[in-house]
This record gives C-alpha cells, sequence and structure tokens, in this order.
C-alpha cells in the first residue's frame, strides 16, 4: 500500500443506501459533504450527507422516509503507512431530505438528514415503568436494553452501552417519557460511588452516543482520563520527499484553526452559580427549611479538574456571590425514619456541585480544526500545546506555551467532516482550570527593549 498523500486524506469502505425493500445500491460517486456529529450534551448521533443525483433516485426507489445509508471508512495508520486504522461502521435512518434543487437537466441535488439507528429507534417508544429499590444505573441498562437497542442486528454488532454505577437505590415509576427523556431525567438525579484523589466523584451525569457506543457517566470520570493525544498550533511541515511519512504523521496532530467560543463572561457566571449558589430545602412533612450555599473560592479543591489552578484571584469580588443564584426545592430527606420502603432523594448532596460543576465547564472552550481520525471520540481528553502570543520571540525570549491554556481539554462535540475529496474534524473542547496560577506580569517592563 503507497504511503499516505496528504495528511487529510482517507478510506471510504463503503456508503450504500438500502431501500425499504433491502435492496442497497453504491452511492459513493454520488455523494457531496458527509457530516457526523457528536456531543456529550446531545445525546443522538446525527449526520447530514449531501448528493448530487442525475439518476432521479428519489422516483426510482422512492424516497419514503424508509432508507437507511450505511458507511464505513477508515485511515491509513499515520505511524504505519502500510497498514489502515480500525474501520468505522456506521448505519443511519434516513428521516428526512431537504435542499432538493434542480441543477440541469435531467440532473438535482439535496440533503439526507442522518439519524443513528438505536436513537431511531428510542423515538418510536415510550416508557410505562416502575422500579423498587434499583440503582438508577441498573435503571439505564433496562431502558437500554428494551427502548433503544436496535434489536435488528445481531448482538456482536450491536452498539453496547457504557454505565457507570451509581450509588444508593431508589423508587422510581414513570409513564409516556420516551428513552432519552427518561435516562436524562436519571442522569439528573444520579451520584457516582467511588473516590480519586480523597474527593469523591460528583454529578453532574451525562447519555451521549459514540460512533461506536453509549455512554452513561459521570462528567468526573471524563475529567481524570489520561490525555489520548497531543494537539499543537504550529505552521505545517515543509514537504521533504525524503521524510514524507513522518511529515505526515505530525501534521495529523496539526491544529489548522483554533478560535475562542467561550471566555469568562461574569454577568452570565453570576447567573449559573460560577462564583456561588445558594439552596434552600423544605420539608413539607416536617414543616422546616435548610440553607446550604456553595462559594467557589471556598469549595475550589473539592472538585477533581482537568487542570488544577483557580480561574479568579483570591481577592475576587465575586467570590461570595451566592445570593446570584438561589434555588428553592422540596426535599424529602430522613423520609426512611417514616416509612422505611422509601428512600431519600438526598437533593441536598448533589444540586449545588452539579450546577456548580456545569458551570465551570464553559469558562474555556476552544473551536479547533483538525485533519481527520477516526480514532477521535467525543467524550475523549487531549492535551492542546498553544503557544504564548506574547511578540517578543527572538533568539534571546525563545517562544513559550501559554501559561494558562496550555494543557488538558475534553472534547465536548465533534463533527466529522468528510468530503469527496478530504477529511477534517471540528471539535469543540472545554476545561475548567488554568494550567498555572494567576501571576501579573507587567507589560511594559516585558516590551521596554523593543519599544
Amino acid at each position: 500500500m503507497e504511503n499516505n498523500v496528504n495528511v487529510k486524506d482517507y478510506v471510504l469502505k463503503e456508503m450504500r443506501l438500502i431501500a425499504y425493500n433491502g435492496r442497497d445500491y453504491d452511492i459513493s460517486a454520488l455523494r457531496g459533504n458527509l457530516m457526523i456529529y457528536e456531543d456529550i450534551f446531545g445525546t443522538p448521533m446525527t449526520g447530514e450527507l449531501s448528493v448530487t443525483d442525475a439518476m432521479d433516485l428519489c422516483t426510482l426507489f422512492p424516497f419514503i422516509g424508509e432508507e437507511v445509508l450505511r458507511v464505513i471508512f477508515t485511515k491509513r495508520n499515520p505511524e504505519k503507512p502500510s497498514e489502515e486504522l480500525d474501520p468505522i461502521i456506521l448505519e443511519f435512518d434516513v428521516y428526512k431530505v431537504t435542499g432538493r434543487t434542480i441543477l440541469q437537466t435531467k440532473a438535482q441535488q439535496y440533503t439526507f438528514h442522518l439519524l443513528s439507528r438505536e436513537s431511531c429507534n428510542a423515538y418510536k417508544n415510550k416508557v410505562f415503568k416502575g422500579w423498587k429499590h434499583v440503582k438508577y444505573s441498573d435503571m439505564v441498562k433496562d431502558v437500554f436494553n428494551n427502548y433503544i437497542t436496535d434489536t435488528t442486528k445481531p448482538e456482536q454488532s450491536r452498539k453496547k452501552l457504557i454505565v457507570e454505577e451509581t450509588s444508593g437505590e431508589h423508587n422510581f415509576c414513570i409513564g409516556n417519557k420516551s428513552p432519552y427523556e427518561l435516562i436524562n431525567l436519571f442522569a439528573a438525579r444520579s451520584i457516582p460511588s467511588g473516590s480519586t484523589n480523597g474527593k469523591g466523584h460528583m454529578p453532574p451525569y451525562l447519555f451521549f452516543e459514540t460512533k461506536t457506543d453509549f455512554r452513561y457517566v459521570s462528567l468526573d470520570s471524563l475529567l481524570l482520563q489520561e490525555h489520548t493525544e497531543t494537539y499543537v498550533r504550529r505552521i505545517a511541515n515543509m514537504r521533504n520527499p525524503e521524510n514524507y511519512s513522518k511529515e505526515v504523521e505530525k501534521d495529523i496532530k496539526r491544529i489548522e484553526f483554533i478560535d475562542w467560543v467561550g471566555w469568562y463572561d461574569t454577568m452570565r457566571f453570576l447567573d449559573m452559580g460560577f462564583y456561588g449558589q445558594e439552596l434552600i430545602t423544605v420539608d413539607s412533612v416536617l414543616r422546616k427549611f435548610n440553607k446550604y450555599d456553595f462559594k467557589i473560592n471556598r469549595d475550589w479543591d473539592s472538585f477533581n479538574k482537568l487542570e488544577p489552578e483557580r480561574v479568579i484571584s483570591e481577592n475576587s469580588h465575586l467570590a461570595d456571590s451566592v445570593m446570584a443564584h438561589r434555588k428553592l426545592i422540596s426535599t424529602n430527606l430522613g423520609i426512611e425514619s417514616y416509612n422505611p420502603e422509601e428512600h431519600s432523594l438526598n437533593l441536598e448532596s448533589y444540586a449545588l456541585s452539579r450546577t456548580a460543576k456545569l458551570a465551570q465547564m464553559f469558562y474555556t472552550r476552544f473551536a479547533m480544526s483538525i485533519p481527520g481520525d477516526p480514532r477521535r471520540n467525543v467524550g475523549e481528553v487531549i492535551k492542546i500545546e498553544l503557544p504564548e502570543e506574547a511578540g517578543d520571540v527572538d533568539s534571546n525570549r525563545p517562544e513559550k506555551y501559554n501559561r494558562y491554556y496550555y494543557g488538558n481539554y475534553l472534547i465536548t462535540s465533534l463533527k466529522h467532516h468528510i468530503s469527496f475529496t478530504a477529511y477534517t474534524i471540528d471539535l469543540e473542547v472545554a476545561r475548567d482550570g488554568f494550567w498555572q496560577k494567576i501571576e501579573h506580569e507587567d507589560p511594559f517592563e516585558r516590551y521596554k527593549d523593543t519599544v
């Protein structure tokens, strides 16, 4: 097998459209752009495929909302160009066709809107069920196996569910909820079991779909992962025919584009409870209420983090803003003493930390584009090497890493963009801390020799 010609090259093994009667056809020659979307805050995996059609498939198939798209693609291994990476095998239901436009006589364009087979199966179901003394994680397994799993596939080829066990047992009864709505309701109430480095794992839980599986895991467990790859913001390598493969291996880890998606917004963060919160719980049985609060400077070290350093100073005037975000909720704490069959929802133990953790993940966010790599998944941690933006770089002052934004990031969403000739990935990454401690440096002193 020849070496990679370009870092964005890929291998399309199969792209077939399956009609309502099971007949399938290779449409790879008709394809335009294929987009595949994954998001840890949005469960279903979706996609779009643009098609240029001179055969009028719309009529000949015909398109009636029962079509399936099967795609298999991979890439040559950058480290071993004679080999291929494991193929990605995807099947989507075509749930909508839009943008149908006549280009010229006997030719037209349109876009398939795609939904994973499992997600389409979930949309066909509503859950009417109850559980008694069962962990939320076991309820999730039950719902997944009975209402989401694609039972039309052989057992070995179905998408698996990865579950992080929850603590506590609960009674739960529900009617007329979709499987995704119900699992996300469980996620809002779930508390992880276990601890790391003396810190208990905290909510929130997330339920999302990747190319290969479904995951019901805590945000903490994602943050505690080792990074899978390091990406560098730098100029592309100059091509040297004698060392071509090594240059491709480096360039697949190069950030082609990076932009700020989210930076600090103090007004928004006050509203989100980033700096402080107050929780008031009301017990209607005992006729009493309790107050709890969260303060970022006091409670910062109780969280597991991607990077450890605080993003606000010790003397911040925002750090005690507990009244900016206030909640009033009903509680059943201690209900077991009145009815042993009931279990407390234990809202007090996670309501504040759940809100705070989600808010912290929105502090630093980047959008970035990298060469396509089927090994990348939403929910994994990558390392980003960002140079500082200071302009005084010379032989006496070598370029340094950005002291705050260098380091580990969580992939919160990604878009695989597979055109006719190239494969790239657009990522959104986020994290909740700084790489180094906040330290003021006088810019005029630093640049005094350059002015």
